[in-house]
């Protein structure tokens, strides 16, 4: 019965896999970009980035209000005969019963201590700042995705290699089965074999269960709901890295620049907290329409107007602003030393990534060399217990040796792409 449940089970794999979706990597990556929540969110920011930028600019262009205001009142009756003795100039004194008011102000900030163009260079670092964190969320969205991708290619090798696993056990045990029958073995050789070739099945379902909870992850991680089939192949080529050039990449990569832009963030914002204390010279020119009674008319309306030139001359102001200062010089020396502790750090890891991807390629000439010994000493062990010539223990240690070096070449593989993955992310 569990025989039949396994065999249900493998069907049913491969079924999927014949009516799934065959996915590349860069399929893969499109998608991931396309569907990720965090890169649609990092989007809005860098719009709103943007509008901060022209609102910055607007600080620059002159302000133009316009008003009209009507007032009614009851005056006295001596008040009235005085204010139409007096005619259009009553309404001068506020003495109509009705007056209309219409004013119109033009202002012009000429100097405010630097706040404007303080204002406006900071909303252009925070403009690329945002397009470098889009970009920074952009390359971790690929590092994440290589490394679900590699660890599923990975995995359905390691179902194959666990295939061939039971196909050379099924084979030892019809051999068995045979050697039995001929009365060349006693019982508990075959019934041993028996037992090795369900415990080599039930380490298939293990490792199929194991890929189909990474494939589900990786297809809620990708928002994808067809079923797919990541195909592709663990490349046996090793890239040949130049460590000085990889900690030059370091210096512009999107990491460093953001820091960056937030040192020139805080630098700017530090003298934008004492832009107020510095002096400001503004322009200002307001006209003034006033009548007793709406009229169309323009002679019907007392006219005014004036200029003014402001200078204002901070003497004793709050010394907050000054507090706010120092708090920001602090800031800035502290992102200073953040700057240079995140670089040693990144430049640490790629060295490190770099000497243990080295490591993967002598491992991987060793354990490849070392397969290739072990396929030939099993196909070897093989034909000799065919033939009587070794005994089922033998065949068996030489079965286990070409799985485990199988299994070990391919997993250098892995270990190198994820390696080659960490340094391009690390670097970019």
């Amino acid at each position: 019965m569990k025989y039949k449940k396994i065999m249900f089970l493998l069907f049913l794999f491969m079924g999927i896999i014949l009516y799934a979706k065959e996915l590349t990597l860069d399929e893969a990556i499109d998608i991931a970009l396309q569907n990720n929540l965090t890169i649609k969110m990092s989007n809005y920011d860098v719009k709103n980035a943007n509008l901060d930028f022209y609102k910055g600019l607007s600080g620059f262009l002159p302000t133009f209000d316009m008003r009209y205001s009507k007032m009614t009142q009851n005056l006295a009756k001596s008040m009235k005969m005085f204010a139409i003795s007096m005619g259009p100039a009553a309404t001068q004194f506020g003495l109509g019963e009705e007056i209309n008011n219409f004013d119109m102000t033009l202002t012009v900030p000429i100097f405010t201590g630097g706040a404007r163009a303080l204002g406006t260079l900071i909303s252009l670092n925070a403009k690329k700042l945002y397009k470098l964190q889009d970009q920074s969320q952009k390359n971790n969205i690929v590092f994440q995705t290589k490394m679900s991708f590699l660890q599923l290619i990975f995995l359905k090798k390691n179902i194959e290699i666990q295939n061939d696993a039971i196909r050379v056990a099924k084979e030892e045990y019809d051999i068995m089965v045979s050697k039995y029958d001929n009365g060349e073995i006693p019982s508990i050789v075959m019934n041993t074999q028996k037992i090795n070739l369900q415990s080599e099945k039930n380490k298939l379902l293990e490792i199929q269960n194991q890929y189909d909870i990474a494939l589900e992850k990786f297809k809620r991680f990708l928002k994808f709901t067809d079923n797919i089939d990541p195909t592709g192949t663990l490349s046996e080529d090793f890239p040949q890295l130049n460590e000085q050039k990889l900690i030059d990449r370091i210096a512009t990569g999107k990491t460093i620049q953001i820091l960056e832009n937030q040192l020139k963030i805080l630098k700017k914002s530090k003298w934008l907290n004492i832009s107020s204390l510095l002096p400001s010279v503004i322009f200002s020119r307001g006209i003034n329409y006033k009548t007793s009674d709406f009229s169309f008319d323009k002679d019907d309306w007392e006219f005014s107007a004036r200029n003014m030139f402001i200078v204002d001359i901070p003497i004793f102001v709050n010394y907050n602003k000054l507090i706010d200062y120092k708090k920001s010089v602090n800031d800035m020396k502290k992102a200073r030393l953040n700057l240079k502790n995140i670089k040693d750090q990144i430049i640490t890891e790629v060295v490190g990534t770099l000497l243990d991807l080295k490591n993967n390629e002598a491992t991987y000439q060793l354990l490849k060399e070392n397969y290739m010994q072990a396929k030939d000493n099993y196909n070897a062990t093989k034909q000799g217990f065919e033939k009587g010539e070794v005994g089922y223990t033998d065949l068996d240690k030489a079965k286990l040796l070409l799985n485990r070096t199988e299994l070990g070449f391919y997993g250098t593989l892995l270990k190198k792409e994820i390696n080659k993955a960490k340094i391009e992310y690390l670097t970019q």
